[in-house]
């Protein structure tokens, strides 16, 4: 039960995570946002990698592990809106794949990595112990704690390292205090002027449209006085069947 709650409150740290620094980002950019993210998820980690036996059932591991998760939820958005801001707009796309994918990407090597080590660390504290404590499950217990807290270890190194990376790369990327905060979609797309771009674009073309229906000497009779016939002399009278003129009988 302990269990599951330490995973839920991990998952929900990271979806306020998520919208927190998408809504910090707009005064402090994505350098300075996703590096106090990234310094969080550092110092939880770090605490982590003391962890002993009965480190799971105490509250504080719960409350760490969410600090965590709130920590790498707010460098999600900040990376998401550096990728966008520097790519051109019809590449939106392939940009935030690209963000998703070098993101599992890093996930998977770096766990696979950091396991790789931990492992060796285990067999190398499995294989000091004497003969005859190497079959004993408490001995092995510890050994295994070692590996985790290897694991631990080297990922709040790497989130560390990320916070440098962070604050050096996006420390240009800060937006102007004049300029009120717009508001921003969940990639940093500007959704309203989207929008309201898209709403102008149609409006034109269907004007246009329009306008390339009505006949030549029917636009020239409603620019001289807003009504079919008029401007085109006493001779003349609009004929309302055809939409043309007609000479006056």
């Amino acid at each position: 039960g302990s269990t599951v709650g330490m995973v839920a409150a991990d998952a929900l740290a990271i979806a306020v995570g998520a919208l927190l620094g998408g809504w910090v980002l707009r005064w402090v950019g994505d350098g300075l946002s996703a590096g106090v993210g990234l310094l969080l998820a550092a110092s939880g980690l770090l605490v982590m990698s003391g962890w002993d036996r009965g480190s799971l059932a105490e509250v504080s591991s719960t409350i760490t592990l969410a600090l965590v998760g709130l920590g790498l939820g707010m460098a999600l958005a900040p990376v998401n809106d550096a990728a966008l801001a520097d790519a051109p707009q019809h590449a939106h796309g392939t940009a935030s794949s690209l963000v998703v994918v070098s993101r599992m990407v890093g996930m998977v090597v770096g766990l696979a990595l950091l396991t790789g080590v931990g492992l060796h660390r285990y067999y190398e504290a499995v294989d000091a112990l004497p003969r005859e404590q190497q079959t004993d499950a408490q001995a092995l217990l510890d050994a295994a704690l070692l590996q985790v807290h290897t694991v631990f270890l080297g990922a709040a190194g790497a989130a560390a390292l990320t916070v440098c990376a962070a604050l050096l790369v996006g420390q240009g990327n800060v937006p102007d205090a004049v300029d009120p905060p717009r508001p921003v979609g969940c990639l940093g797309v500007q959704r309203r002027e989207v929008v309201a771009r898209g709403r102008a674009a149609r409006h034109g073309l269907v004007r246009a449209a329009r306008h390339a229906e009505i006949p030549e000497e029917q636009r020239r009779a409603k620019g001289h006085g807003g009504q079919p016939g008029r401007g085109r002399g006493r001779g003349a009278q609009h004929d309302g069947l055809t939409g043309g003129l007609a000479p006056r009988q």
